[in-house]
């Protein structure tokens, strides 16, 4: 993946945007032929865990790790080969988020502000405070959620952040689950 993300990329900076329809379409391309290998038939599954302690039977060559490895069995790769659907696990998505930026829909409400040297600002203009983001969510003290919003207004460039945790008991409760 950090291939393809590089691709045509000079200076090794993260981009941003595409420069053409045609570099975007070369991307999807490596994306969807990277993602044909993402199948169970390659899948690797590691599971750790101090109660395997007297069930190895290999010793690694250079820290003498005790291990094991098996064959996952062919019913357990059928299950995932046809896995129930969402709604049958009782996992909802969410409805489209219209905060995420897309370059299709880009465009630049407020014309980009003129850079002024601040030799050549006044003295009252300085004092005057930038316009802070305005909280379009907020759970209160005790909630989950407190989101934050400002428009660019003077580089016309998406940008969103997003930090997310999947938090479940089943993965944690004991190895086979993880």
């Amino acid at each position: 993946p950090r291939r393809i993300a590089l691709d045509g990329v000079i200076d090794g900076s993260p981009r941003v945007g595409f420069t053409s329809k045609d570099q975007l379409d070369r991307t999807i391309a490596k994306i969807e032929r990277f993602s044909d290998y993402l199948s169970v038939e390659n899948a690797l599954l590691t599971v750790l865990s101090k109660t395997f302690q007297d069930v190895t039977d290999k010793k690694e060559k250079w820290y003498g790790t005790d291990y094991r490895v098996r064959k996952i069995p062919p019913a357990v790769l059928d299950s995932w080969k046809s896995p129930p659907s969402p709604k049958k696990l009782q996992i909802d998505f969410p409805p489209p988020n219209p905060f995420i930026p897309n370059e299709a829909g880009l465009s630049v409400r407020n014309p980009a502000a003129k850079t002024i040297n601040a030799f050549e600002r006044t003295f009252e203009s300085r004092l005057t405070p930038l316009v802070p983001p305005r909280i379009i969510r907020d759970d209160g003290p005790g909630g989950r959620w407190t989101v934050y919003f400002k428009e660019d207004d003077r580089f016309g460039l998406p940008k969103a952040f997003l930090v997310m945790h999947l938090l479940t008991r089943d993965v944690f409760s004991s190895p086979k689950n993880a």
